[in-house]
This record gives structure tokens, sequence and C-alpha cells, in this order.
């Protein structure tokens, strides 16, 4: 049970971040941030949600090997 609660707590904090970096870009296509703003954007709020992606849906659910 805590592993499966572990585990739903990490994919809703990924889909917050990626939905977070989606507004950006989505700020960015609007005209609502400039491109400067959104290449300072990269590293805080582009490459952790790809981060947490990557190591939210790799890793093997409970009971897999």
């Amino acid at each position: 049970l805590r592993d499966t609660q572990a585990r739903a707590a990490t994919q809703l904090a990924t889909i917050f971040l990626t939905l977070h970096a989606l507004t950006h870009i989505w700020d960015g296509l609007a005209g609502r941030e400039s491109l400067d703003h959104l290449v300072g954007d990269i590293p805080g709020v582009f490459v952790l949600p790809a981060l947490a992606l990557w190591l939210t849906w790799t890793q093997p659910r409970s009971g897999q090997a």
C-alpha cells in the first residue's frame, strides 16, 4: 500500500509539473512571455518535468521485477 501511495503522489506531482511547463509554453506561443524568459525557464520549468516524467514512468510498478 505504501508503494502504491508513493507512486500515486509521484505521478500527481509529475502531472502538475508538466501542466505548469505547458502553461509556460502556451504563454510563449500567445505572446505573453518573451523568448528570453522561456530560455531562462529551461532548467527549472522544462527540465524538471522531463526528468520527473522519465523517472516516474520508467520505474517498474509494484510487483514487477
